[in-house]
């Protein structure tokens, strides 16, 4: 219910009326709904998000009463793989795959380790001293959205994304859809009107990772 939404049981006893409680889903319309431990996601849960990440929309039923409401959202999950694989009816529906390693440099762990402290000890002075940066890549982002309907691809593009998926045996074709329009993001984000095969080089790891692949072995 915290998830889909819900029939407002205070309202309806309070009023005799029936009243809809908006759940996460609701709120992330039109924005960035982060998952943490993704992969221990309930079934349930899972369920939800793929139902509302393929159709834009969510429907709940509870007895006679029915709703339905809008939810196209960017999905964002972090797992821990030591603690699980992503269970297999979202792995296929993840676009991008991020590996983040620790990092071995001292002085870098250091400084990590300086603003988590920061940041503990005041969240509001420790996002004031990065205000500049962050208004930056504000701006250069509204840019990128504003340019990503001219962005187009190139013939060559369209071939290396091609070639890579079927060189690698993988079955699924979001891999080139999700391949090439991470390129055309990424066209639109460094201010350029057409997606190369330099864009898709760059890609193509992080939408190809841990793909169903005929090359694999089960």
């Amino acid at each position: 219910d915290d998830v889909v939404g819900a029939v407002d049981l205070r309202t309806a006893l309070e009023r005799s009326s029936v009243a809809f409680r908006p759940g996460l889903l609701a709120a992330a319309n039109r924005n960035i709904l982060y998952v943490d431990e993704i992969n221990l996601l309930a079934d349930v849960v899972v369920d939800a998000l793929l139902d509302a990440a393929a159709q834009g929309v969510v429907h709940v039923k509870r007895g006679q009463h029915a709703i339905d409401y809008p939810s196209r959202f960017t999905l964002v999950g972090t797992m821990n793989p030591e603690e699980g694989e992503l269970r297999p009816q979202i792995t296929d529906r993840i676009g991008l795959r991020v590996f983040i390693a620790a990092e071995n440099d001292r002085a870098q762990r250091l400084e990590i380790y300086r603003r988590n402290a920061r940041f503990a000890r005041d969240p509001h002075e420790f996002a004031a001293q990065y205000s500049g940066a962050t208004a930056s890549y504000r701006t250069r982002l509204a840019r990128a959205i504003k340019l990503l309907p001219d962005v187009g691809v190139s013939e060559a593009a369209e071939r290396v994304a091609i070639e890579g998926v079927t060189r690698l045996g993988i079955d699924s074709h979001r891999t080139e859809i999700v391949t090439l329009e991470a390129a055309v993001a990424l066209a639109a984000w460094e201010g350029r009107r057409e997606a190369t095969e330099a864009d898709v080089a760059r890609v193509f790891p992080l939408a190809a990772r841990l793909r169903r692949s005929r090359l694999k072995v089960e």
